[in-house]
Order: C-alpha cells, then sequence, then structure tokens
C-alpha cells in the first residue's frame, strides 16, 4: 500500500527521475504547439531549468514542505505545497506520478495528504496550476476529481526575433531569375531559329545571375 512521507536525500535521483519522464511529453506537446523556433525561446534547456527548480524545493526551508509517496519500496510520486499565512491559502507546486504507477490513486493520495496539512495550518482555500493543452488532460482530470474548479488562463507568446533579410532578399532575386527565364523560354517558342537561339542564349546566361 503506498505512503506518503517527507523527502530525504536519498530521494533525490528517484524524484529528478519521475519529474523529466512525467514532463517529457508536456514540453513536446509546447513545442508542437509554439513551434520548435518559438519553444527553443521559451524553453532553451526545459530538462536543465526543471532539474534546478526542483532541487530548489530539496534546500532547507522548502524541503519541510516536499513529499514523495512510496509503493513497494520505490518512489512512485512526488509533490511539494506552500502556505500564505497572511492571507490563508495553501498552493499546491511541483508535483508528478511516475509513469509506471499513474493510474492507481497515487496522486489522489498526495493530494488529500496535502490538503489535511494545509487545512490543519487554517489555510481557508487551496490552489493549483496547470496547462490547458492536450498533455496536461491527465492532470485537470485529477484536480477536478479532487474538487477543484477551474479559472482558465491562456498564455500567449510571440518571437521578437527579426527575419534574416539578407536571405530574403537572395531567395527573392532567385525567385525573379526564374521568372525571367520562364518568360524568355515562353518568347522563343514564337521566333525564327536565329532570333530564338539568341534569345534562349541570353535567358540561360540572367538564370545564373
Amino acid at each position: 500500500m503506498p505512503i506518503v512521507r517527507s523527502y530525504i536525500d536519498d530521494d533525490w535521483q528517484a524524484v529528478l527521475e519521475i519529474c523529466l519522464l512525467a514532463f517529457t511529453p508536456v514540453y513536446e506537446s509546447f513545442e508542437r504547439l509554439l513551434g520548435t523556433e518559438l519553444f527553443l525561446l521559451v524553453y532553451p534547456d526545459w530538462k536543465a531549468s526543471n532539474e534546478k527548480y526542483l532541487r530548489s524545493l530539496t534546500e532547507p526551508g522548502e524541503k519541510e514542505r516536499f513529499f514523495v509517496v512510496e509503493e513497494t519500496g520505490a518512489v512512485a510520486g512526488f509533490i511539494h505545497y506552500a502556505v500564505d499565512a497572511r492571507n490563508h491559502f495553501g498552493t499546491i507546486g511541483l508535483n508528478a506520478v511516475h509513469p509506471a504507477h499513474q493510474s492507481k490513486g497515487i496522486g489522489a493520495l498526495m493530494y488529500r495528504h496535502m490538503l489535511d496539512i494545509m487545512r490543519a495550518k487554517g489555510m481557508k482555500y487551496v490552489r493549483v496550476d496547470t496547462g490547458g493543452d492536450p498533455s496536461h488532460a491527465p492532470a485537470r482530470h485529477a484536480y477536478e476529481k479532487a474538487g477543484f474548479v477551474p479559472l482558465p488562463v491562456v498564455h500567449y507568446f510571440k518571437s521578437l526575433r527579426i527575419p534574416d533579410i539578407n536571405r530574403s532578399l537572395t531567395q527573392q532575386a532567385a525567385s525573379l531569375r526564374s521568372f525571367r527565364f520562364a518568360i524568355c523560354r515562353s518568347a522563343c517558342a514564337s521566333l525564327s531559329p536565329p532570333w530564338a537561339t539568341l534569345l534562349l542564349h541570353r535567358s540561360n546566361s540572367l538564370a545564373t545571375k
């Protein structure tokens, strides 16, 4: 039977593996939605940034609010939470379940545990953020099943990179040469052989300039 317990340093490799496995489909979805060029601008190295953020949750001051789920002696999931005591609300933070352990109720077990903790701390409500793309559908289902009410938010991204003008001009010039060549070849069909030969030679010359 899975149990929720506090994170210990020996759990690091397991939670890192779970994080990368669980979020790979998410970032693949982001790349399809944004396009590779914009995706790389927004997420130049998502694995490194996720590892850095995950590591920050294991430091003193955060580690106390970081938990794992253990099943048959192996870490199957992890979850972090935060509280705003002044405004009396809590936040469920980064969390994931190993793909091999999904659909076993582990996510629901983690959420219940976090809600119990925050309720005991006097929080009046809890929030959690997730994505609206297809890769986050299981997360949305899990949160709504746990009683969370969605408030849709849309994030827009736009690249500010200036197009390569020189490449654009080169492509335009190539298109113009091809157009001129086509016109000359068409005109050759209506000329007598000497003039047609001369014009064809000229069209070939234009095509290479």
